[in-house]
């Protein structure tokens, strides 16, 4: 049984193969020469958290979650 399935993000079209049950990701990019970051969580609290961590760490130019769509 497989237990990966494929991710997209429905605000920048980054796709990342994971495991089943993760749905929720951060989107991350420093400056806008930089490429954006894909990081996925299985809950939104988790993923949610973590945004608020990278905001207060290191602040980004773009950091939110979003729930992902899975293609697969």
């Amino acid at each position: 049984m497989n237990n990966l399935h494929i991710v997209r993000s429905p605000s920048t079209g980054l796709a990342r193969r994971t495991y089943r049950g993760k749905q929720w990701n951060v989107i991350v990019q420093q400056d806008e020469t930089s490429t954006c970051e894909l990081l996925i969580f299985k809950t939104e609290a988790k993923a949610q958290k973590v945004c608020t961590a990278i905001g207060n760490l290191s602040a980004p130019l773009v950091h939110y979650v979003e729930k992902l769509k899975i293609s697969q």
